[in-house]
């Protein structure tokens, strides 16, 4: 066999058959690898652009603010603060007048951070308090301006006495679940939707903690202030009162935005009127101040 022949595994084959099947293999091969390369960039371009797309994703989450990552209460609470102050208030004492009817007397109110709230009602040596020490509601008095034998009238009176008083409760409310770490506080807390009151555009907000039934603060979205305030008190008979309550505009002069007095009715009637005179904040009231007194 001359040289133009090669034998492969017994068989004789001609130099030219043998190069032309080696070159179609090569081509094969070639064409082969050239496929898997071209699916594994393809493959790996996608995942690249799944991963940009997450990444903007995540950027944009981020850069959406607390809003898109908080829920609705905790948003409202940061933005309220941010606004009112609030957090910086200790404690409030403020001194004026209330008039209901036709009869004016001195009227004093007490709050101190977290939950203490008390006020004052006075004329010629007669005396009306109410309080809350945190934990119980108390009412005293040193001559029958109240009818203490009407359970109904006591209570309706109590909870309007708080409902007045508690001027910063919603702020100290959420950081009483921020520094004890509760969350059972945001549990009876909502955000109700928006609505227009008087010309103004406000958050609705359902407080359960307040009272032993809900209170709904009507919040100004721009200025992020209390403007007004209602529950329903049901009385034990069965029957039940509605208490709403309207701020006045802020004090001037002050570092923080405090109202400077309110007008409150129940069942749409004007129950009483306050207005302050005098608004001394962050002063220092003592814890024993808002205690029941003792009985003589």
């Amino acid at each position: 066999m001359n040289s133009d022949w090669v034998v492969l595994m017994g068989h004789p084959f001609h130099k030219l058959e043998v190069l032309k099947i080696c070159a179609f293999f090569l081509v094969v091969t070639l064409a082969f690898v050239g496929v898997v390369a071209f699916m594994l960039f393809d493959s790996a371009t996608v995942t690249r652009q799944e991963q940009e797309i997450v990444d903007t994703h995540v950027a944009s989450k981020q850069e959406a603010g607390p809003d898109f990552q908080q829920n609705p209460v905790e948003h409202f609470f940061e933005q309220h603060l941010i606004k009112t102050k609030y957090d910086e208030v200790n404690s409030i004492r403020a001194l004026g007048s209330y008039t209901t009817g036709d009869v004016e007397m001195d009227f004093e109110l007490l709050v101190k951070k977290p939950r203490y709230y008390k006020q004052v009602i006075e004329k010629n040596g007669r005396k009306l308090e109410v309080g809350f020490d945190g934990s119980k509601l108390w009412y005293r008095q040193n001559h029958p301006l109240l009818d203490d034998n009407d359970p109904e009238l006591v209570k309706l009176n109590t909870a309007i006495a708080v409902l007045e008083c508690s001027i910063p409760s919603l702020a100290w409310e959420y950081e009483t679940r921020v520094e004890e770490q509760n969350p059972e506080v945001l549990l009876q807390i909502e955000i109700l939707p928006e609505t227009i009151w008087r010309g103004r555009k406000c958050l609705i907000v359902r407080n359960h903690r307040l009272i032993d039934t809900a209170v709904y603060h009507y919040i100004d979205r721009e200025t992020g202030l209390e403007l007004y305030r209602h529950a329903t008190v049901r009385l034990g008979t069965g029957g039940e009162r509605k208490v709403e309550l309207i701020y006045s505009e802020p004090m001037e002069g002050l570092d923080y935005q405090i109202p400077s007095g309110f007008e409150l009715f129940v069942d749409g009637n004007l129950f009483c009127k306050a207005q302050f005179e005098r608004v001394l904040i962050n002063h220092g009231l003592m814890s024993y101040l808002f205690k029941e007194p003792e009985r003589n």
